[in-house]
């Protein structure tokens, strides 16, 4: 089994993205800054969720209590959109917004 990662890098953050094919889950490795103050816990893991609108997501999150770490940042390469926030109870979780 052989898997060939794509490099991407912008807006301070370098990543590996695994290959994605619709309707099959994906995933990356992420370094950048902005994951360090996010402290996101002894695993260092973010799960990243699928939002078609990651603005209006992060407004309803901040609504209801919860804190936007890393605002709507486009990955590069065509690769789509993320975002961080942090919920009431800690956790940090990411969004994801493909190119329109």
């Amino acid at each position: 089994f052989e898997v060939q990662l794509k490099r991407e890098g912008c807006s301070g953050i370098q990543m590996a993205i695994f290959p994605y094919q619709e309707g099959f889950p994906s995933g990356a490795l992420a370094c950048g800054e902005c994951y360090a103050e996010c402290q996101p816990g002894s695993s260092s893991t973010i799960v990243y969720l699928s939002a078609e609108a990651i603005e209006e997501t992060l407004q309803r999150v901040e609504a209801e209590g919860g804190q936007r770490l890393v605002p709507c940042t486009d990955i590069g390469g065509g690769n789509g959109f993320i975002a961080l926030f942090k919920d009431l109870e800690g956790n940090v979780v990411g969004l994801w917004a493909p190119v329109a």
